[in-house]
């Protein structure tokens, strides 16, 4: 989930110019956690929204010209969604901005019947806090951090 984030919060900075406005949220459904990015940047074409996704794809000359890029973040992005079972959405108009949303699922399928019973046991007993059904690892509390 890492990755996807710093993919899209890295877009977003790299096509918003200085002064822009960035909105980074997380947003709890019931068994969901969405992320969304949006932006007032330089938006993309509705003819390339189709397209970027794919690898290697750069959007427009316009935007080659504000920085450069191997095309790969944004596939890496759906990648990354869809073998965590999630959905991307991007909504954006040239000059306007862009707004993405990767919505994950909390916790893991069904186990399947060829898996383990004790496995299954296991992971359903773990008690460690998860963001979108990832294990974040070890947290801080607020008054440890700098």
């Amino acid at each position: 989930m890492l990755t996807i984030a710093n993919n899209l919060i890295g877009n977003a900075i790299r096509y918003t110019p200085e002064g822009g406005h960035i909105e980074v949220q997380l947003i709890d459904e019931q068994d969901h956690g969405v992320l969304v990015v949006q932006d007032n940047g330089v938006g993309i074409a509705e003819g390339e929204l189709d397209r970027i996704f794919e690898r290697f794809y750069r959007v427009e000359k316009t935007r080659e010209a504000i920085t450069s890029g191997t095309g790969l973040g944004l596939a890496i992005v759906r990648n990354l969604t869809v073998a965590l079972r999630g959905e991307i959405d991007v909504q954006s108009q040239t000059g306007k901005g862009s707004k993405f949303s990767v919505r994950m699922p909390k916790s893991p399928q069904h186990t399947p019947a060829n898996q383990s019973s004790e496995a299954s046991a296991n992971e359903s007993a773990a008690s460690s806090p998860t963001l979108m059904g990832l294990d974040p690892g070890p947290i801080a509390p607020a008054e440890e951090l700098p």
